[in-house]
């Protein structure tokens, strides 16, 4: 009987010199971890910088289009001209050669005010690029907080197993001291034996959960899936404790899928307007300088060329094209009446699930402080009956039932901690206050 006891303490000195030699891993430089080097990020970081290269106002039209082109021929050709009182021409091999030189540059100097419209879209995407990239930021830094209490609640539930175990020992100890003595049946010492094996098959198999969980976190992280570390924030206090009103109010202002709802809808707004620039003339100017050379050995002119500047206007209006415009026009306004109802179903979305997350939170918290104090009163039952045991005024099956009610509310805080901090994360998600 000592010796398992002394093996059950070995286990917990084993566990706790294992977590000293192990990586201790804090929440937040976890957090840092999967910000860096998680690849889904970095396929939305890349998005965004798409996004961001391509809001430019050359993109949008308003920059100048300079071209140049050269070009140079040589031909060999035989010539035969016939003339009406003349000789006829007859040349074997004439030579002709020309050279040309261009440079123009080309400017739209009226679109309808397309490239103002476009200039204004194309920030929006880069806005809408961010935001995205944020709600991805974001749902990856709530699976690290997930991942990572999980796997603090294992553990924890890994040391109710350990508490359960110890009671088992004294179980036993209690139980074979009667027997020996003959103040005890036997009967009693197989049923703590059997108890005590059950728990510690639940203990291997809560490690195999903890060593799941992390395999998972190290995942996330993007890195080496067998490292090895301990939580080093193990007391999961809660820390965010707004109002109801505050959270919504704060959800309005910060919550990124409401900031994308509503950017859709400004978008919609500029492609009407780049749509209805068709309306209207397009007036573009261009300027340039030009150069022709041309030789020729037969003919009439043997030498040609020509050079100098030359300006120009370019009018061009689509005065009926089929109605497509108004077709386009018309769709265009059923787009932005989309967007609309699209962000009013958001924002009662959002504002659902706060109404839901939060009544569940504010349970979490007064299921968690219940837990707290109904602990003390299974501790000290539990001492009762292991005392009355002891002096054999109650049976086994007393001690057992006060074990079990303790052990069962020592888990139930464990689950009631892990559910408040996971209320937690979801509030602060849906606030937009998950990140800074």
């Amino acid at each position: 009987m000592c010796q398992k006891i002394l093996l059950t303490a070995f286990i917990i000195f084993a566990c706790a010199a294992v977590a000293c030699a192990q990586q201790l891993l804090g929440l937040k430089d976890a957090i840092g971890l999967a910000i860096n080097q998680n690849y889904n990020l970095k396929v939305y970081s890349d998005s965004t910088k798409i996004a961001s290269a391509n809001n430019t106002i050359g993109n949008a039209g308003m920059l100048p289009v300079v071209n140049t082109t050269d070009g140079l021929t040589y031909g060999n050709s035989n010539l035969h001209q016939a003339f009406a009182g003349r000789p006829d021409v007859i040349k074997k091999g004439a030579v002709s050669t020309g050279k040309t030189g261009n440079l123009v540059v080309s400017y739209n100097l009226f679109d309808g005010l397309r490239m103002f419209a476009t200039k204004h879209r194309l920030e929006e995407l880069e806005f809408i690029s961010k935001n995205s990239f944020k709600v991805q930021l974001e749902s990856t830094i709530l699976q690290v907080m997930t991942g990572y209490y999980n796997i603090v609640r294992a553990i924890q539930t890994q040391h109710v197993t350990l508490e359960a175990i110890r009671i088992d020992d004294e179980r036993m100890a209690t139980a074979k001291t009667k027997f020996d003595v003959g103040a005890g049946n036997k009967i009693d010492l197989l049923q703590a034996t059997v108890d005590r094996n059950q728990d510690q098959s639940a203990l291997m198999a809560q490690q195999i959960s903890i060593d799941s969980a992390k395999v998972f976190l190290n995942q996330l992280m993007a890195r080496d899936l067998n490292t090895t570390f301990e939580p080093a924030d193990t007391n999961l206090i809660v820390e965010f404790m707004p109002s109801y009103t505050q959270v919504i109010d704060s959800a309005v202002a910060k919550n990124v899928i409401l900031k994308n709802a509503r950017l859709s809808m400004r978008l919609s707004e500029y492609t009407l307007k780049q749509v209805k620039a068709d309306l209207y003339p397009q007036i573009s100017g261009i300027a340039g300088y030009f150069y022709n050379r041309s030789t020729n050995t037969a003919g009439f002119s043997l030498y040609n060329q020509s050079y100098g500047p030359q300006l120009g206007l370019n009018l061009n209006w689509n005065l009926f094209n089929g109605f497509n415009v108004k077709r386009r026009i018309s769709n265009a306004k059923i787009s932005i009446h989309a967007t609309q109802m699209q962000y009013q179903n958001v924002y009662t979305v959002t504002l659902a699930n706060i109404t839901a997350q939060y009544k569940y939170f504010q349970n979490s918290l007064a299921t968690l402080e219940l837990e707290k104090q109904n602990i003390k009163v299974a501790h000290e039952n539990l001492d009762i009956a292991l005392a009355k045991y002891r002096l054999g005024a109650s049976t086994q099956i007393e001690l057992m039932t006060a074990e079990q009610s303790l052990v069962a509310s020592l888990n139930r805080l464990v689950i009631a901690r892990y559910k408040t901090k996971i209320a937690e994360s979801a509030l602060l998600r849906l606030s937009g206050s998950l990140v800074n």
